[in-house]
């Protein structure tokens, strides 16, 4: 099932549906892991997947949107650069943050940047 939606990934770039069904799905993974997998073995497993790609985007449960730029070591705590307010509806003074050190906010979702007209070429 995995390979068949990334070749569907490949072949249409456009359909952001098979890259948020993977997302939720190796959240879900890390989530679990503490009461019913390896964690570490589900850690490595992601690590060579990847839960939040990096170039990706996301959002936070206070509504800011930013990019992630590196894994992080908790991996569902990434770094990322703020570069936009979805609550606001407008763009941020771009700054890089680490999740794993602010504790009081985290991801709920990835982010397609065309439905904000968001080009992260210019904020990478």
């Amino acid at each position: 099932v995995y390979i068949h939606a990334l070749r569907q990934c490949r072949r249409s770039a456009g359909d952001f549906c098979v890259r948020t069904w993977f997302f939720r799905r190796r959240k879900k993974l890390m989530e679990w892991s503490p009461d019913h997998f390896d964690r570490e073995l589900v850690q490595h497993f992601i690590k060579c997947l990847g839960i939040y790609p990096v170039g990706s985007m996301v959002q936070l449960e206070s509504g800011l949107m930013g990019i992630v730029m590196e894994p992080g070591e908790d991996l569902l705590r990434p770094k990322l650069r703020i570069i936009y307010n979805g609550k606001k509806g407008c763009y941020e003074k771009v700054r890089d943050i680490d999740l794993a050190r602010q504790s009081n906010d985290r991801i709920t979702g990835s982010i397609n940047p065309s439905d904000y007209n968001i080009r992260l070429g210019e904020f990478l």
